[in-house]
């Protein structure tokens, strides 16, 4: 017997002498959790066990408790029981039983995503929260309770009527007063499926996003290109206004880059980069590797030779190749437009945010994209305009041109800025390592290295702590916990106080009430030669008609005491015969 949330070293006691007592005891210690479903992995650890324990075939039991939810016990997990069956002989072949509630769910509302409306949140900056709701039953949901909490606190309520299957999206404003790591979460009034009635969302809040932008040189007004780079990264600031710039901007050249620069950003900028020194390249890439973005925008001087070198010589960064740098004519080569499918340039399928349809490119490279790299947007012949790949847990953009004024114009139109600001911030959302999990998935944090050997506490949604030590890494601390067995908030104190909060939510389809039941899950029992129940009485007859038989003795007392009344009848009736058909 194999069960969900107790430990693999724990299995084997249930076949022990007195194992039944065993797996009662281990029952009692279980909490209530909620386990990934994973029937192959128990499956071959069922397997296991029985050539283990070496128990005779008629002993061999299978029993399967489950809801049945359709979308869990598809075509691929049927298509492993079939296999795992058909190991077995014919006459050697467990025997096979579905437990499933009979108990039918009809009402069930979710939130199956919630999402900012800024991939990045900042300290006093209005945001949108939108939370996506799903009516899963087959009744109307009218007038809906939907709370909004910020940090634990009621922020905004509202309601909301969903027909049955319709799924709704409902949005609430948001701002932020402190930077750090804050808790949104969506909570839905009870019903038939009370588990699903929270989705919560982690969210980093910081005063600025650090950038870093790199140049071969100080930037000075001759240079056109970087001062339009630098005026778009921090417009207010060069422009000596008041107002505050999203991005914090720190300018070095490479002699000028320090450990702390590095540490210090959330995106690296390299612009009219030729080639770097190795060791400084090895610096960068190893902090994106750590949870940083990196920006590369490609110049008519570059050192391609050099470009290919790192990326094949083990670094691979970038993950493509710079060559064929061409004119593209006086009229230049157009942008192709949306819809852009990207998560940074959804804001630009609204043409108010801006348009590129003004946008002309009149130099570039040509770029060979190796494995893992997708296009995020295109010129008008399909050519990569804007590309990204993974590296670590960083993100890399490259863009085959830079700003000068005679490659491109986009600098000068309206939609230069939001489109530079929505790649930055992109590559800034990076937040390694991620805080929102689904259950049974890793938390995973960096810590420094000094760190290493230390505790830190972890609280669990349940009220439980956790000690957890630091390990070592690549040039960090890990702390790692994987017992997420439990939806909610688990906060992580780290050494200094700071407190990252892990946001850990069911998937959705987790709240379907599509089962497989009645003939249907009959037949599927029939399948593997199974049987279904629903209920601990029923499984006693079964068990008991099995070991047993089927009580007849009532059927045949019943034709005794009827063998019994048809004989005082006839014996009536032959006595009334000779008496000559009369009454005495």
């Amino acid at each position: 017997m194999a069960i969900g949330g107790l430990e693999r070293e724990q299995f084997p006691q249930a076949f022990e002498p007195g194992g039944l007592a065993s797996m009662q005891n281990l029952l009692k210690t279980m909490e209530t959790t909620h386990m990934a479903n994973d029937i192959a992995a128990a499956l071959r650890e069922t397997s296991r066990l029985f050539e283990e324990k070496k128990l005779l075939y008629n002993d061999r039991q299978i029993m399967i408790f489950s809801d049945f939810q359709r979308n869990a016990w598809n075509q691929q997990v049927c298509a492993q029981m079939d296999r795992f069956m058909e190991s077995f002989p014919e006459n050697q072949r467990p025997r096979l039983l579905l437990f499933s509630p009979n108990r039918p769910l009809q009402h069930n509302v979710s939130c199956v995503d919630l999402r900012l409306s800024q991939v990045i949140a900042l300290v006093d900056v209005p945001l949108r929260l939108y939370a996506r709701l799903h009516n899963w039953g087959d009744t109307v949901e009218a007038s809906r309770a939907v709370f909004l909490y910020v940090d634990g606190e009621l922020r905004a309520q509202t309601r909301v009527d969903l027909n049955p299957g319709e799924e709704k999206q409902i949005l609430f404003p948001l701002r932020f007063d402190t930077a750090g790591s804050h808790v949104v979460s969506i909570l839905l009034d009870n019903d038939d499926l009370s588990a699903d009635n929270r989705r919560s969302l982690s969210v980093p809040v910081m005063q600025q996003l650090p950038v870093l932008l790199l140049t071969p040189k100080q930037i000075t007004p001759p240079w056109i290109g970087a001062s339009l780079l630098r005026y778009g990264l921090a417009p207010y600031r060069y422009a000596h206004r008041e107002q505050r710039d999203f991005i914090r901007l720190r300018e070095r050249t490479p002699p000028q880059l320090s450990e702390e620069d590095l540490d210090w950003s959330r995106v690296i900028v390299l612009y009219g980069v030729k080639r770097l020194d190795d060791s400084i390249w090895h610096k960068i890439a190893q902090r994106v590797a750590r949870g940083c973005g990196l920006l590369i925008f490609a110049n008519e001087d570059m050192d391609v030779a050099w470009w290919d070198r790192i990326s094949r010589g083990g670094s691979g960064i970038p993950a493509w190749r710079w060559f064929d740098y061409e004119k593209t004519g006086p009229q230049g080569i157009k942008v192709r437009e949306g819809p852009f499918m990207h998560e940074a340039l959804d804001i630009f399928n609204d043409p108010h945010n801006g348009t590129f349809v003004q946008c002309r490119i009149f130099r570039r490279y040509r770029l060979a994209l190796g494995a893992g790299v997708k296009t995020v947007m295109a010129f008008e012949d399909n050519t990569p305009m804007v590309v990204e790949a993974g590296y670590g847990q960083g993100r890399v953009m490259g863009i085959p041109f830079d700003l000068e004024r005679n490659v491109t114009n986009l600098p000068l139109l309206p939609v230069y800025l939001p489109w530079l600001h929505q790649l930055i911030a992109y590559l800034g959302s990076t937040v390694y390592p991620p805080r929102n999990r689904q259950v049974g998935e890793t938390l995973v944090a960096l810590l420094p290295l000094q760190d290493v050997g230390k505790e830190v506490r972890l609280l669990c949604p349940d009220g439980r702590e956790e000690h957890l030590q630091v390990k070592k890494g690549d040039g960090f601390g890990v702390v790692t916990f994987n017992r997420t067995t439990i939806a909610g908030v688990y906060i992580l104190e780290k050494i200094d106080g700071e407190k990252i909060h892990y946001a850990v939510n069911f998937p959705a389809t987790e709240s379907s009430l599509d089962f497989i039941h009645g003939d249907e899950l009959r037949k599927l029992a029939a399948r593997w030669h199974g049987e279904p129940f629903h209920s601990v009485e029923e499984y006693r007859v079964m068990e008991r008609n099995r070991r047993y038989g089927q009580e007849v003795w009532t059927f045949f007392l019943w034709l005794a005491v009827l063998g019994l009344f048809g004989e005082l009848v006839l014996i009536q009736y032959y006595h009334h015969q000779q008496n000559g058909g009369s009454r005495p």
